[in-house]
């Protein structure tokens, strides 16, 4: 395929699917606003802890993938422009277009003044339903001096990437979602996923207006599973003997359900779900729908959070004080966003209730000094978190937290919560006492302290403190 594309907004997702494509074999311009940006990304660099994303920019930038500040560049050196530029929510939980319009605007008036016949919009920015052929189509018109289907075309490709495994999520997506201004333009879009898939995804052409509600519907769809999973969570907590991670896997089975994303853990964050969950209940609430579901998995979402932080303040009251160490500040692994993370709201309700908190993350120190500074204590190591913390917190399965626990040798006794049940117990040593959330325990006679309740976001019911040391399996 000789085709040439570009990618406008080089960002986390732009810049992956830019390096894809330019390790495709397709000529590929990058267009940003940000000159650093742009150098760093013509000489082969990023700062970004995606392993892969970093190997494929250092072996194509500059190269097969060049950026520029020309927006012209797209239109006159590319048949294809894909737009990743931010989307971010407005006051009333909508995504706003401002970013979108602007670049738009750009490429539309190079495209008045090209000669070239048609060029193909490609939007990958979430955006909310009826934006597209309310707003984006007639300012592409009104800019270009063209009429759509005619001098362009546009379709509506929205991402289903996930941060951590960008690469990976353009290469091998279950299904790719085309919405379409005609047939010609659906089968360009699709004709440039097939040759970058690794393997064969589902493809589902179908209206601009249709694929906009699809892309929120997934994805707050996927809010619902988490939900569940951590509501499943809470109550094997409350039951001796029940384990969590065998129910999901045992009823994940049905085809109906599946596993996946049903696994109890920590409450779900990033720089999607939570924004998609307001933008859905904004649009139902535009449409005078109820929004009684997604107000639902809302609370139960602050709910978990709540939950976490009085499992915390509890085994903090049972070791006397300490400082609170946290283990994990991405909202997951593999990342350096910490938009909206788990850790990020502990961290808050520990410093209400004035506990000390220690923290340590490979990926996130320096996005988290920025928002906390000198609140909070920085470690360098995970064995340095867990040395220096009465209590510690390992809420992402990074091996090197794992390791650093399994490998304590420290003369003092160490609670550690394990949020996602990923310690192995086998392989604890005798000092290190472990609370695997998920799983039934034997229900102790002290509830919930004063202090614990004191420090809590959220009204939700007390958690015992643990009778004694439950292990968790791998």
């Amino acid at each position: 395929m000789k085709k040439s594309v570009s990618v406008v907004g080089l960002g986390k997702l732009g810049s992956g699917l830019a390096a894809v494509f330019a390790d495709a074999g397709l000529r590929t311009i990058g267009v940003d606003v940000s000159d650093t940006l742009v150098r760093s990304i013509n000489a082969g660099q990023t700062d970004e802890v995606e392993a892969d994303k970093q190997e494929l920019i250092r072996k194509h930038g500059g190269k097969e993938l060049l950026a520029t500040t020309s927006h012209a560049e797209a239109i006159e050196k590319t048949d294809i422009s894909f737009l990743m530029v931010g989307t971010p929510s407005d006051e009333a939980g909508h995504f706003s277009n401002d970013h979108l319009q602007a670049a738009l605007m750009l490429l539309a008036q190079a495209l008045a003044r090209s000669k070239k016949s048609y060029h193909l919009f490609v939007i990958g920015s979430t955006v909310t339903p009826n934006a597209i052929d309310g707003k984006l189509i007639p300012l592409i018109e009104r800019h270009s001096g063209r009429k759509l289907n005619q001098g362009f075309g546009i379709c509506y490709d929205p991402e289903f990437v996930a941060l951590g495994e960008v690469v990976r999520g353009f290469r091998e997506p279950d299904v790719v979602i085309i919405g379409e201004s005609d047939q010609r333009a659906g089968d360009e879009v699709e004709k440039i996923h097939r040759h970058i898939c690794a393997n064969k995804p589902a493809f589902r052409r179908m209206s601009i207006a249709n694929a906009e509600v699809a892309k929120v519907a997934l994805n707050v769809f996927l809010t619902l599973k988490i939900s569940f999973g951590n509501l499943l969570s809470r109550l094997c907590e409350a039951i001796p003997g029940a384990d969590c991670d065998v129910i999901s896997d045992a009823i994940g089975q049905d085809r109906r359900i599946s596993p996946r994303y049903l696994r109890g853990g920590l409450s779900f964050g990033g720089p999607c779900f939570p924004r998609d969950t307001r933008a859905l209940a904004a649009l139902l609430q535009r449409h005078d729908v109820e929004t009684v579901l997604i107000d639902a998995v809302n609370r139960l979402n602050e709910i978990q959070d709540s939950h976490l932080l009085q499992h915390t303040l509890v085994a903090s009251d049972s070791a006397a004080g300490g400082a609170v160490g946290v283990l994990g500040l991405s909202f997951k692994p593999g990342t350096s966003v910490i938009s909206d993370s788990a850790a990020m709201t502990l961290i808050q309700g520990l410093l209400r209730a004035r506990r000390r908190v220690i923290v340590y993350d490979p990926h996130a120190i320096e996005p988290t000094r920025a928002k906390f500074g000198n609140r909070i204590d920085y470690a360098g190591s995970a064995s340095e978190c867990l040395s220096l913390s009465r209590v510690c917190v390992v809420l992402n399965a990074e091996p090197e937290y794992a390791k650093a626990v399994q490998e304590y040798h420290g003369a003092g006794s160490k609670t550690v919560i394990d949020c996602w049940r990923y310690l192995s117990n086998d392989k604890l040593p005798s000092t290190i006492r472990c609370i695997d959330l998920g799983r039934g325990r034997q229900p102790a006679a002290s509830a919930v302290s004063a202090s614990a309740k004191a420090g809590c976001s959220y009204d939700s019911p007390a958690v015992a403190a643990p009778a004694e040391m439950a292990r968790s399996e791998d």
